[in-house]
C-alpha cells in the first residue's frame, strides 16, 4: 500500500491571493483569472484593498467538477442547504 506524507503537502491558508487559489486549483495564474473573468471559476470576495478566494469555494468547485457534493457549506450556500434540509424534514 502506497502511503502519502501529508507532512510534504502545503498547508493552505482559508482565504488565497490569486497566485495562491491558482496553485490551489493546479493552473497557471493566467488561467486561473481568464477563468474567474468567464466565470468559470469561483469569484472572489473583497476584503478592503484585497482580493481573495475562500478554500471552500474553492473545495466545492472541484468537488462539484468531479460530480461530488460537499457537505461543507461555503458562506453563500449555507442558506440555501438549510433550507433545503428543511424543506426535506417537513416533506
Amino acid at each position: 500500500m502506497l502511503m502519502t506524507d501529508l507532512s510534504r503537502l502545503p498547508d493552505w491558508p482559508a482565504r488565497m491571493k490569486s497566485a495562491d487559489a491558482a496553485d490551489y486549483m493546479g493552473v497557471s495564474l493566467t488561467k486561473f483569472l481568464t477563468g474567474v473573468k468567464t466565470g468559470y471559476y469561483p469569484q472572489p470576495i473583497k476584503d478592503g484593498g484585497n482580493t481573495l478566494w475562500h478554500r471552500a469555494s474553492l473545495d466545492d468547485w472541484l468537488a462539484r467538477e468531479r460530480g461530488e457534493v460537499l457537505d461543507t457549506p461555503t458562506h453563500k450556500t449555507w442558506g440555501n442547504r438549510r433550507n433545503a434540509r428543511a424543506r426535506q424534514t417537513s416533506a
